[in-house]
C-alpha cells in the first residue's frame, strides 16, 4: 500500500485497507434463482430477468449442473448436463446436452429442476452529482439502501481433503449470498454448495481467503468512517462495508484460463458434473468444483455424490463453459 495513490478506506479499524479508487468498484444485488429443466424440444432455455436495473451488469451463480435420472420403465441411468451458459444484456440462457423423462435419484436437482442465482452489478456511470469514483458505481445515486450490497464478512481457513466452511449464522443477508475465494493450489478442487452455504475442498489441503457479499438489510453504522447517501438520506455505501472490485470477467471450464489478476478472487459454485465408468455397469458422479493456481483458474472433478448401474448407459457428462467475474484478492485480503 505505501506510496500509492488513491482513496484508502479501512473496513475493520485498521487491520486492513482497501483503495476505492482502484477501479472496478461496484454494489452487487440479489435479484432471483431461476428455476428450469429441459425438455424434449427445448434445451436451450433463455430466461428474461424482470427486475434487472438498467445500468447493471448479470452475474449467474450456478446452484444445479446436472441431474442423474432414472427411467421408470427400463431402470435405465441417465445424466443431463448444462453446455454452457451465457448472459446478454436481461437474459440469461441455459444449454443442455440433452433431457430425460425419468425421476431425479441422484439428489444435484431440485427435483428435476435446475438452479441459477442471479445478481447484478451495479455500472459507473457519469453523474452531474454525488461523489465521483473512476469506473466505479455512482453508490449515491443507488436509490434503495437495500439494493446495494457488499462485502459482509472475511476470513481465512485451512480445510484439508473432505475439508468443509460453512457461512457463520450471524452473517448479513445470509439467505442472498454469495461466497468468493481466493487460494493457490494445482490439485485443491473448491466447491460450494449454495443449498446448505458450505464449502467443499477435494484433493488436497487448501487456504483459503474468503469474503462473502450481500444485500437486502441497512447498512450498519459504526461510529467511525467514510459515509456516502443518496437523495432520501439513506445510508448506500459507508466504509465498514467493502465493495465489489471487480477487474474482469473470464469463460471457466475444463481448460485453465488466466483471469488476467495477480490474486484472483472468484464466485464459488458447482460448476458442472462429472462421471466416471466402474465396475461392471456402474458409474461414479462428482460435482465439478474449482481449482486455482496463480492467477488460473479451471473446472475439475470434485466431490462424489452418487454411485450407480446405469443399465448400460453411457453416462458422460459435457464439461460446461460459465462466464465467471474476477475480483482484486489483494483488496479484500492484505
Amino acid at each position: 500500500m505505501a506510496g500509492e495513490q488513491g482513496f484508502w478506506l479501512t473496513a475493520d479499524n485498521g487491520s486492513s485497507y482497501y483503495n476505492l479508487l482502484s477501479g472496478g468498484a461496484r454494489a452487487i444485488t440479489y435479484l432471483q434463482r431461476i428455476r428450469i429443466a429441459p425438455g424434449r424440444n427445448n434445451t436451450r432455455i433463455s430466461t428474461t430477468i424482470s427486475g434487472k436495473g438498467a445500468n447493471t451488469t448479470l452475474l449467474v451463480v450456478p446452484v444445479t449442473m446436472y441431474g442423474i435420472f432414472q427411467d421408470s420403465t427400463s431402470l435405465a441411468v441417465d445424466t443431463v448436463g448444462v453446455n454452457s451458459i451465457t448472459v446478454s444484456g436481461s437474459v440469461v440462457t441455459v444449454n443442455f446436452n440433452t433431457y430425460s423423462v425419468g425421476v431425479d435419484i441422484g439428489g444435484t436437482t431440485d427435483n428435476g429442476w435446475f438452479l441459477f442465482d442471479v445478481y447484478e452489478t451495479i455500472n459507473p456511470t457519469d453523474s452531474s452529482y454525488g461523489f465521483f469514483i473512476p469506473d466505479g458505481t455512482n453508490f449515491t445515486g443507488i436509490t434503495d439502501a437495500t439494493r446495494a450490497g457488499y462485502c459482509v464478512y472475511r476470513t481465512t481457513v485451512t480445510l484439508g481433503n473432505g475439508g468443509t466452511w460453512t457461512v457463520p449464522a450471524s452473517v448479513q443477508g445470509r439467505a442472498n449470498c454469495s461466497v468468493f475465494a481466493n487460494w493457490n493450489s494445482a490439485t485443491a478442487v473448491v466447491e460450494y454448495t449454495n443449498n446448505n452455504k458450505t464449502i467443499y475442498v477435494s484433493g488436497g489441503s487448501v487456504t483459503l481467503n474468503i469474503a462473502v457479499f450481500s444485500n437486502g438489510f441497512a447498512l450498519t453504522m459504526p461510529e467511525y468512517g467514510f459515509y456516502l447517501f443518496n437523495n432520501s438520506g439513506q445510508c448506500t455505501f459507508n466504509s465498514a462495508y467493502i465493495p465489489m472490485f471487480i477487474k474482469n470477467t473470464v469463460t471457466v471450464s475444463g481448460t485453465s484460463a488466466s483471469t488476467g489478476v495477480t490474486r484472483p478472487m472468484v464466485c464459488l459454485g458447482i460448476y458442472g458434473g462429472d462421471s466416471k465408468k466402474e465396475s461392471g455397469m456402474n458409474w461414479s458422479f462428482y460435482n465439478r468444483g474449482l481449482i486455482m493456481s496463480g492467477s488460473n483458474i479451471r473446472s475439475s472433478r470434485g466431490k462424489q455424490t452418487l454411485l450407480a448401474d446405469t443399465g448400460g448407459y453411457q453416462a458422460v457428462l459435457p464439461i460446461a463453459s460459465v462466464p465467471i467475474v474476477v475480483l482484486d484478492g489483494e483488496q479484500y485480503f492484505n
